[in-house]
């Protein structure tokens, strides 16, 4: 049983976890919107809202919606 072990591993090294996750944070921050798997989507949904969270303290501002499409295997992606 997997108790008390917090976060996703999604088959990958730390060092490439990381990576994946930096870059799908930073694809969602530039451009809004990403199309990406259902695990993935859920191991990045809290980076990205501690990071808008934060931006809100600094900046003092809302920042436009933030959308993370996620698709099961061979789905367009689109919503419909």
């Amino acid at each position: 049983m997997r108790h008390k072990y917090a976060g996703y591993k999604l088959k990958r090294t730390t060092s490439g976890r990381n990576a994946l996750l930096r870059n799908l944070v930073t694809s969602i921050i530039e451009a809004e919107r990403v199309v990406t798997t259902v695990p993935k989507a859920k191991a990045v949904r809290p980076l990205v809202e501690q990071m808008i969270s934060t931006g809100q303290l600094l900046f003092g501002s809302k920042p436009a919606g933030v959308a993370i499409t996620a698709t099961a295997a061979g789905g367009t992606g689109f919503p419909p």
